[in-house]
């Protein structure tokens, strides 16, 4: 989690699907420089519960929707965890970790 007092470095990552709006992926560090926290960029947003559940088809359709979103979420969990897997810890400024990490976020983000 991102407070007021973290570490953060930007990175935008070219997007192949739509090259005038790179993704903006975050990675926190830790005191020592390394990486500790990685957020992507959400392209799909939470679908809203209905108000009035007495209507079958608003409810059906939230629930395609968060079934829909749910899938989204995992997708974007397994990502990030790749992301872990490869640079969890690491120093953030060293030259060969930008330019791989920068490499990796970008063959990542545009499968």
């Amino acid at each position: 989690m991102v407070g007021k007092r973290s570490i953060t470095n930007s990175f935008l990552v070219n997007n192949s699907k739509n090259p005038v709006a790179p993704f903006e992926v975050v990675v926190q560090v830790n005191k020592n420089g390394g990486i500790c926290d990685v957020i992507l960029p959400k392209t799909q947003a939470k679908p809203i519960k209905p108000v009035d559940t007495s209507k079958g088809e608003a409810v059906r359709a939230y629930n395609a929707a968060k079934k829909e979103y749910d899938c989204y979420m995992r997708e974007r969990a397994a990502l990030r965890s790749e992301v872990f897997d490869h640079y969890q810890g690491r120093q953030l400024h060293s030259a060969y970790v930008e330019e791989t990490l920068d490499n990796f976020l970008t063959h990542l983000l545009n499968q």
